[in-house]
């Protein structure tokens, strides 16, 4: 690892760095403070995917993958008006669409061993799980609304499944503190996304850094 940052070009290097303090971060409050450890986590995985190229697609076809409810919401709308609506969203669309493909890009399998299927989640529809951690993380920001308490607790071990941890909160909802959260409302634990966001950075770290595309039998999504 030391090599590689050492050789890296500056830009890459620094972000290399920047990505690992906000991953150290995470670890450093993710017992006392795990909603601040979500923020720094996310910001870990943004930073490394900043300096990615993002694809040439229409600004309407971003805001379609990143926000699908704008999208069929504008659809009475002249292609004009879809248009600008597009443009003036894309820079924060640009900003999720690198998030996601960099999870996409660079996230691991499946962990082994895996919990009952009730406390695991579909990694076959981690996308919409990305998306929705990126909107809470821009709720956190924007409006100081904390990420869901199901979110934030410790996984369960399951001494039965080869000690495997819970990937996601359980039941169908969960309430605390007066609120209350449906499970496609927490659908990810912050231990689960720490798994993702560590492999998937020091993947990330230890490539060559190219914007090849990756291979279809690679990442996330992948058995």
């Amino acid at each position: 690892m030391l090599e590689r940052v050492g050789s890296a070009p500056p830009i890459l290097a620094t972000a290399i760095v920047r990505s690992a303090r906000q991953y150290q971060a995470a670890m450093w409050v993710a017992d006392d403070d795990p909603s601040q450890a979500w923020l720094h986590l996310v910001g870990a995985v943004e930073t490394a995917a900043g300096i990615r190229p993002v694809d040439d697609a229409p600004d309407i076809e971003r805001l379609r993958e990143a926000w699908p409810e704008i999208v069929f919401a504008l659809e009475p709308a002249t292609d004009e008006v879809r248009d600008r609506v597009a443009s003036l969203l894309a820079p924060t669309v640009r900003a999720q669409a690198k998030f996601m493909a960099f999870l996409r890009r660079y996230g691991p399998d499946r962990p082994v061993p895996r919990p009952p299927d009730w406390a695991a989640i579909d990694w076959d529809a981690a996308d919409s799980i990305f998306r929705l951690v990126y909107y809470r993380r821009s709720k956190a920001l924007h409006e100081a609304t904390p990420f869901p308490i199901p979110m934030c607790e410790p996984p369960e071990v399951f001494k039965d499944f080869e000690g495997a941890l819970s990937e996601r909160p359980d039941g169908n909802a969960t309430g605390a503190l007066g609120s209350v959260w449906l499970a496609k409302d927490a659908p990810i634990l912050l231990s689960t996304f720490e798994y993702i966001c560590r492999h998937a950075l020091l993947r990330w770290a230890l490539e060559d850094g190219s914007s090849q595309p990756s291979s279809p039998n690679s990442g996330i999504g992948v058995d």
